[in-house]
C-alpha cells in the first residue's frame, strides 16, 4: 500500500488523500513523474510550488522498484487529483460488474 498526501501552506505534514496498492500506485506513476524526497515528509521549500502532491511508500511495501520514503509529484495536485479520480471512478464501475 502507499498513501498520497496533499501539501499545502497551512498544513506541514499534508492530508491524506488516498491508500492505493501497488498496483494502482504503478498505473498513477504511468501518467505522472515522482522524484525520490527521502525518508522525511518534504516541505514546500523544497518543490517548485507551494501545493505539492506525495506520495509514501512504507517499509513493508518495497520492491525492487521503490525504497521506502516519500516521493513528490512533479505534477501539481490538480493534475494528481484528476488521476485519482479516475482511477477511482475505474475500480468502482470495474467492482459493479
Amino acid at each position: 500500500m502507499a498513501n498520497i498526501y496533499y501539501s499545502q501552506p497551512a498544513n506541514r505534514r499534508g492530508i491524506l488523500r488516498a491508500v492505493l496498492s501497488l498496483e494502482e500506485s504503478r498505473n498513477l506513476l504511468k501518467q505522472h513523474m515522482i522524484r525520490y524526497a527521502g525518508k522525511q515528509f518534504p516541505t514546500a521549500s523544497q518543490g517548485p510550488t507551494v501545493d505539492f502532491a506525495v506520495l509514501q511508500v512504507f517499509d513493508g511495501e518495497t520492491n525492487g522498484e521503490w525504497k521506502s520514503g516519500f516521493y513528490q509529484f512533479d505534477d501539481d495536485i490538480m493534475q494528481i487529483e484528476a488521476a485519482v479520480q479516475s482511477h477511482h471512478h475505474i475500480l468502482v464501475h470495474a467492482d459493479a460488474k
